[in-house]
């Protein structure tokens, strides 16, 4: 499998044949926040593809001056899923955004739903299993969020930063002021916001 980043003219086709087809609506950015966020250097799509098709993708979201940086989508197309590529882009991904960043002091943070107590439904069975693949692979638990009107259990590769309050601060600054949604870390008990590209009842 090789990897690439794709330029912004190849991110619509992306977009739409992709991101989302693999995740729920309320978890999709717009499209032009994203196109906007790479073209002020704070965003890369990093495709793996086998042959001329995508066999897997993650997106990076940063902050320039920041260390920590945010695995934002990690997707395999339906078809190719349960066939290791997602355990394979996991295993690379870190030093290939150290490589292409030229930064060796990269924290790769991703977020993964948080299981609900008390809760035996299919949809908690997949948030407990996905928990437990990124920690097959290699990922600690370090705080729970809120995004996108959910729980998460924010994760880092390998260890805990030792300066989790900084770390805590540039993940939030990620996102920006406008995603009011975002709340790190978020305290038990108080429920996440919705984003807003979600319409409020």
């Amino acid at each position: 499998m090789k990897n690439r980043v794709l330029r912004v003219d190849e991110y619509k086709t992306w977009y739409q044949n992709h991101l989302c087809a693999d995740f729920p609506p309320n978890e999709i950015k717009p499209l032009e926040d994203i196109i906007n966020l790479k073209l002020s250097g704070k965003y890369d799509v990093i495709v793996y593809e086998a042959g001329n098709h995508i066999a897997g993708y993650a997106t990076i979201w940063k902050r320039k001056g920041n260390s920590a940086y945010l695995l934002d989508y990690l997707g395999v197309p339906e078809v190719l899923r349960n066939k290791g590529i997602g355990r394979g882009i996991l295993k690379m991904l870190k030093a290939h955004v150290i490589a292409l960043e030229k930064n060796p002091n990269i924290c790769l943070i991703l977020e993964s739903e948080t299981p609900f107590d008390n809760d035996n439904s299919a949809e908690n069975e997949i948030r407990k299993r996905r928990i437990r693949f990124y920690e097959r692979n290699g990922w600690v638990k370090m705080y729970e969020m809120a995004t996108c009107g959910m729980r998460f259990n924010a994760m880092s590769y390998e260890e805990v930063p030792k300066n989790l309050d900084v770390n805590q601060l540039e993940h939030k600054e990620i996102y920006g002021e406008r995603r009011t949604d975002v709340i790190i870390p978020l305290p038990k008990g108080e429920k996440p916001p919705l984003p807003y590209w979600v319409e409020k009842d």
